[in-house]
């Protein structure tokens, strides 16, 4: 699977999207991309700002517009595409989600585990 997870842009209240141009591609839709997404904003009502941003990306040509979707919006599209590239897809985010969330998890765990440490430094040094 080669749709890239962005981590760097701001979509509502989360960071991660994915290009909505590259999944099209990989859901292998029969429709024109730009039609595609547009029809797929208005006729499941996505929210712009919350559940994807528009880019405009300067290419040789004319510019374009790039959508970055978040990862639930990315679920979404994938489940109404009712093929099997989409539900592979949707496999796939559902995975980088346990994944990050595991990160997560162990990031908050050694955090804690470092002011824990500091503070018994502290006590040993009071005493």
């Amino acid at each position: 699977m080669n749709i890239t997870i962005y981590s760097n842009q701001n979509i509502g209240a989360e960071i991660n999207s994915v290009n909505a141009r590259d999944l099209h591609e990989f859901l292998n839709s029969g429709q024109d991309y730009s039609d595609w997404i547009k029809n797929r904003i208005n006729q499941y009502g996505f929210t712009l700002n919350q559940d994807y941003i528009i880019q405009t990306a300067y290419t040789k040509g004319r510019p374009r517009k790039e959508y970055f979707i978040t990862l639930d919006m990315a679920k979404e599209l994938c489940m109404v595409e009712n093929n099997e590239r989409g539900k592979e897809a949707r496999r796939y985010f559902i995975e980088c989600e346990k994944k990050l969330t595991r990160l997560k998890s162990i990031e908050q765990t050694n955090r804690i585990a470092n002011l824990e440490a500091i503070a018994m430094s502290k006590m040993k040094l009071k005493v």
